[in-house]
C-alpha cells in the first residue's frame, strides 16, 4: 500500500519476498510499521487518542508487538485500497502546524504510557522513534 510514498510504514512486510513466497513468513516490528492486519476480535483496540490522521495504525501495531503478537505475512492474501481524495484530516495535518504539534504531544504521551505499562520491553519503541 503506497509503498513508494511511505516506505517505512510497510518495509518489514518485504513486498519483494511476498511476491514470490509460497509459505507464510514472519516479520519483526520496526519503527513506523503500519500494516493492515487480521486479528482476533479480542485484540487490543486502537488508542482513542489518535483520531483523524496520524499514528492510529502505528500505535496499534506497537501495542500488538508489546503484547508479543507475531506478525505473519500470508503469501496468497492481499487487500485492495481504493484511491480516494485526501481526507479533511490529512489536509489539516499538512497545513496546520498546531495539528502536527498536538499529534507529536499525543505520540509522546502514548510512548510514556507504553513505557509505564510494559517497562523495559517498551524501550525499543522510544529508541526507534529517536532514531527515525
Amino acid at each position: 500500500f503506497r509503498y513508494h510514498v511511505w516506505t517505512k510504514g510497510h518495509a518489514p512486510t518485504n513486498f519483494a519476498k511476498w511476491r514470490t513466497a509460497t509459505t507464510p513468513y514472519r516479520v519483526e516490528w520496526e519503527a513506523d510499521f503500519e500494516p493492515y492486519v487480521v486479528v482476533r476480535k479480542d485484540c487490543p483496540e486502537y488508542d482513542r487518542r489518535f483520531v483523524g490522521f496520524g499514528w492510529n495504525k502505528v500505535a496499534h501495531i506497537m501495542e500488538l508487538d508489546a503484547q508479543e503478537y507475531e506478525f505473519t505475512v500470508l503469501p496468497n492474501a492481499y487487500m485492495i485500497h481504493m484511491p480516494h481524495a485526501p481526507s479533511f484530516d490529512i489536509t489539516k495535518f499538512r497545513s496546520n502546524k498546531q495539528y502536527r504539534i498536538c499529534l507529536k504531544t499525543l505520540k509522546e504521551e502514548f510512548q510514556q504510557d507504553m513505557s509505564r505499562h510494559y517497562g523495559f520491553a517498551a524501550l525499543k519503541y522510544l529508541t526507534a522513534e529517536n532514531n527515525s
